[in-house]
């Protein structure tokens, strides 16, 4: 895991926890939406070393 990436996700859940999301729902929409966003950026990562 690269720095930069450690940084995101941790100013994502940052972000949940300003929020104050008292709804569970919430929370696990945002970690879903840090890991699809993650493992994107995984994925053009490995197509460009190719």
């Amino acid at each position: 895991m690269e720095s930069g990436n450690t940084n995101e996700m941790a100013q994502a859940v940052s972000a949940l926890e300003e929020v104050g999301s008292t709804s569970g729902s919430d929370i696990l929409c945002g970690i879903i939406f840090g890991l699809k966003l993650f493992c994107e950026e995984n994925n053009h990562d490995n197509s460009n070393s190719n």
